[in-house]
């Protein structure tokens, strides 16, 4: 698959599907272990940023801004 750098032709050929539920984006600490399923995970420095069900941060006591 080629690259695509173009972002007109990047938008206009998206093909984005909603997911049902509620999801929220929340940061854990490196080291955390859930077994749970993250819809993205993002390394960044002060920990894992991940994308979640808002279940899951409730089960686990996560913290987390809007939904």
């Amino acid at each position: 698959m080629k690259e695509e750098k173009n972002l007109d032709v990047m938008l206009g050929t998206m093909q984005p599907e909603l997911r049902e539920g509620e999801w929220v984006f929340c940061t854990i600490a490196d080291g955390v272990k859930m077994n749970e399923n993250p819809l993205l995970i993002f390394q960044e420095k002060e920990g894992m940023t991940i994308i979640v069900r808002k279940a899951v941060t409730e089960k686990h006591g996560l913290r987390y801004d809007g939904v």
